[in-house]
């Protein structure tokens, strides 16, 4: 058998997908602000999994995003929500099974981050974000998220080839989740040529 075999459909349904955005040129409208742009968007996906036999389950997702861009200075943000209803039989699902769809509730998640260039060799970010999901695959796998993080991030620019950059991400678990230690400091050196 084929190792392409999971990225066949086995359904004869289409996904959808598509986003809609509004670009504002903040600066014709407020001369101090030229070359500042704010954008608006939309996005959506609707249409059957990978992995269904048919077209009687779609997946969905939805989402509002809005970005704010200058040359030093960007704002981004996003609120996204899905759904898909998974198999209809309650039989456990293996995972190499091609007729296996997951199910999923994806409740309000998101994030904001602000990314600015604070000198020609500094840049910092920060970005929170909002991780709330229910997944499951049959009866035998079944994964619940509720996380928030926040993420700090330092870059150091020497030349436009050789970027260092170190980032902390603090995770934190809510809504009756454990926390445990799952926090990660990580550093790269990015070679550009």
């Amino acid at each position: 058998m084929s190792h392409f075999q999971s990225e066949i459909d086995k359904n004869n349904g289409k996904t959808l997908n598509g986003r809609l955005a509004l670009n504002i040129p903040v600066g014709d409208f407020v001369s101090p602000l030229s070359g500042h742009h704010l954008e608006l968007g939309a996005s959506g996906e609707w249409g059957p999994q990978d992995w269904a036999s048919d077209t009687s389950g779609n997946i969905w997702f939805a989402g509002l995003d809005l970005q704010y861009l200058s040359a030093n200075f960007m704002l981004k943000a996003q609120v996204i929500r899905g759904h898909a209803p998974g198999a209809a039989s309650e039989a456990p699902c293996r995972l190499d099974a091609t007729n296996c769809v997951w199910h999923l509730d994806l409740h309000t998640s998101g994030y904001v981050e602000i990314d600015g260039q604070i000198t020609g060799w500094l840049g910092l970010m920060i970005r929170g974000e909002q991780r709330d999901a229910f997944v499951a695959l049959g009866t035998n796998r079944l994964y619940l998220t509720k996380e928030r993080r926040l993420t700090g991030a330092v870059r150091i620019v020497f030349s436009p080839h050789i970027i260092l950059k170190a980032e902390y991400l603090w995770n934190i678990e809510y809504g009756g989740i454990a926390q445990f230690e799952n926090n990660v400091l990580t550093s790269s050196l990015v070679l550009a040529f």
